[in-house]
């Protein structure tokens, strides 16, 4: 948290920065500005959608996806037809990201968001979610129990061959053409089905 003062007018401008998940509801309503940075799988989209509902009349958004008319009476208004582009570190020359801002009412779905719709495909941020894809249809069922808990700091082991197990960290040889990827990442929200959301620690994605 910090806080930028005019000393001339007094006029104050606060940052928060962190999960969207875990953020407070009263901060929620409280804020002039929400600007979500990472990329999220569309199950988080549609939970991020509909916390921003409880945001107040003309408060802006920017995000790396589309989450417009993702939750029943939606009230985030496209504010740029075309997107909101800003130099990002790996486009230097400008990415396209959403801006809205949250109106009054429930806004029509064809109201503006059309030029949008590449953001929820493959022309989004080319972010480590989108590139690795889901893994729900390779791995098994999960156990009925995990001792995994928030915030609990993981290893997320990656290979381009369907390995049914990817064996140990010290194992990896990541050089070669069948070598394992390890990845550090945290543990972001575990699930009533034992799923996990988690993050990870060198770009921010979340999957």
């Amino acid at each position: 948290f910090c806080r930028l003062l005019d000393l001339q007018t007094t006029c104050r401008c606060d940052f928060a920065c962190g999960s969207l998940f875990d953020t407070p509801e009263t901060m929620l309503q409280q804020a002039a500005a929400v600007v979500l940075e990472v990329c999220l799988p569309m199950e988080l989209q549609r939970e991020a959608g509909k916390m921003l509902q409880g945001l107040q009349d003309g408060c802006r958004v920017v995000s790396y996806s589309a989450l417009h008319q993702l939750s029943v009476g939606c009230r985030l208004a496209v504010r740029c037809e075309g997107g909101l582009t800003l130099s990002t570190s790996w486009r230097p020359s400008g990415h396209l990201f959403a801006f809205y801002t949250q109106s009054s009412q429930a806004v029509a779905a064809c109201d503006g968001g059309d030029a949008l719709q590449d953001l929820r495909g493959t022309g989004g941020c080319p972010s480590r979610a989108r590139r690795l894809r889901y893994t729900d249809d390779v791995l098994g069922t999960p156990a009925e129990s995990y001792p995994w808990q928030k915030g609990d700091p993981i290893l997320v082991g990656y290979s381009w061959l369907p390995f049914p197990d990817l064996g140990d960290p010290e194992d990896a040889s990541s050089g070669t053409l069948d070598g394992v990827m390890w990845m550090s990442a945290f543990v972001v929200k575990v699930h009533e089905d034992h799923f996990v959301n988690v993050c990870y620690e060198d770009d921010g994605t979340i999957e």
